[in-house]
């Protein structure tokens, strides 16, 4: 929603906007809202990539908003080519999902994975099977469980997308380290204090 109300539909070219230079999307597909989801690409010029700086809203173009029930290999194949010849496309970015590996392997385009992905994966590799972060994990679940509806709502973990966990763990450990020093402060009541006991467990 942040997105859209600073560069949304308004921002919408025709296919021969793109004529003339090499283009790279970078795509996705939301998560589940109601019935539908809602596929989206942004496209930047490939010759910003030697530029040596980050991207801005100015940089980006968006080049496919759409909202259907599911977005299967044919349909994102489709939506792409309506928007933007694939011959303008150098590489297409996007993350490891079957349906957008096979839209993008379909118009004949090189398949880049995205960065936060990547790292994800590494994160996963480490922390999947550790038993401490397993049961730690467990202890905040069932703390939020148990202390979301309560006057102990203020020291709550933050919640977690299952399908994304290892892409968010950063404020998972930013809560850790500040509801810590928050103890060690004496800034929390004596119940404060026994509900997050189990953090100095670990």
């Amino acid at each position: 929603m942040n997105w859209t109300k600073k560069l949304g539909m308004a921002h919408i070219r025709d296919r021969e906007f793109y004529d003339g230079q090499k283009w790279v999307p970078v795509i996705d597909e939301s998560i589940q809202s109601g019935n539908k989801k809602l596929l989206l690409s942004i496209s930047f010029p490939e010759k910003r990539v030697m530029e040596g700086r980050a991207l801005s809203f100015k940089d980006i173009t968006p080049t496919v908003m759409q909202v259907g029930e599911s977005w299967k290999c044919d349909g994102i194949a489709n939506a792409i080519k309506a928007s933007i010849n694939p011959e303008q496309i150098s590489y297409v970015i996007s993350d490891g999902g079957n349906n957008l590996l096979n839209g993008i392997k379909s118009l004949n385009c090189k398949h880049i994975s995205d960065v936060n992905h990547k790292f994800s994966l590494i994160i996963k590799n480490i922390y999947e099977k550790d038993e401490i972060f397993i049961q730690y994990t467990k202890e905040l679940a069932s703390m939020r469980a148990r202390l979301s509806m309560s006057k102990y709502a203020q020291t709550v973990a933050p919640n977690q997308r299952i399908m994304s966990r290892f892409m968010n763990l950063l404020p998972l450990f930013e809560w850790s380290v500040r509801m810590l020093d928050l103890m060690d402060r004496g800034a929390l009541s004596g119940e404060e204090m026994e509900k997050l006991a189990f953090i100095k467990n670990w």
